[in-house]
This record gives structure tokens, C-alpha cells and sequence, in this order.
């Protein structure tokens, strides 16, 4: 279970299903399948688009989207972003904005991979599509470096 940053609403797996929802009344924002490439992508899109949400919730929640994937068993695996890749065996994330990089950092720090986000965000030139995927791999490579 991830507690998003304003703490209002809560992910959970449940059963096959993540569930995206608003703690104490457990209204239900996003439900989805991890292990499903395209029901993953149009989640991040629902997260993107909500109005409930504060921008902070919604990095987080794209971030914990990755999380969740990647502990799936992923069929399709949600298509990869060339912005966004691991280097250095591993060791490291890397975002780009063409081709020039933007942040990275140590997947097995959760800091560090929390401050990319904010990096991630400030980053203008990058649609707001191209940051919720940035931030939902930088999600998915951190469960993978610390699983």
C-alpha cells in the first residue's frame, strides 16, 4: 500500500486489480489491472486527467503505477519510453529531454528517486503525457532495484 503525499488517497493492490482511492471515505478514483500494459497506460492517463487530484498525488501515483507493474506479471509489458532508461548496469536512471539529460539517480535510493520526481516535474519542454510515463518508470525501475 503507498500513502500519496498529501495524504488523501491511498494505492492498493487488491486481489489482480491496483486500486487508486480516497482514504477514509474509499472512493474509488482508478482501478487497474498491473500485470496489463494498455490498462496500466490508460490508467496513468485517468491519474493525468483527474480533477480530485493535487499535482503531487498524481507524480506519486504514476510513480507507484510503475511500482505495482513491475512486481506484475507483465503481459504486455507497458511499451518502454526512450527518454527513460537505466544505465550504468543498473546502478542508474536516466531521464532525457532530446537527448540531453534531465536527472539521474540511484534506483535503490528511495530520496533520490523521490527527488528525481520533482526534477521529473520542473522540466517545462516535457508534455505532461511524457512526465507521468517518466514518472511511472522511475517507479517501476526503483521496485526492480529494491525488490
Amino acid at each position: 500500500m503507498a500513502r500519496l503525499p498529501s495524504e488523501c488517497y491511498l494505492m492498493q493492490q487488491a486481489g489482480g486489480s491496483v486500486v487508486l482511492f480516497e482514504d477514509f471515505t474509499e472512493r474509488q478514483l482508478v482501478r487497474f489491472d498491473p500485470a496489463d500494459g494498455i490498462a496500466v497506460a490508460d490508467a496513468l492517463d485517468e491519474i493525468r486527467a483527474s480533477g480530485d487530484m493535487g499535482d503531487e498525488d498524481k507524480v506519486f501515483a504514476c510513480f507507484w503505477a510503475g511500482y505495482f507493474h513491475a512486481y506484475a506479471d507483465r503481459s504486455p509489458e507497458m511499451p518502454r519510453e526512450l527518454y527513460v532508461f537505466e544505465a550504468d548496469e543498473g546502478r542508474a536512471v536516466v531521464v532525457t529531454d532530446a537527448g540531453t539529460e534531465v536527472v539521474r539517480f540511484d534506483p535503490r535510493d528511495a530520496n533520490a528517486a523521490c527527488q528525481a520526481q520533482k526534477v521529473i516535474y520542473d522540466r517545462p519542454a516535457l508534455s505532461d503525457e511524457e512526465k507521468s510515463r517518466a514518472y511511472f518508470w522511475c517507479g517501476f525501475f526503483y521496485a526492480q532495484a529494491t525488490g
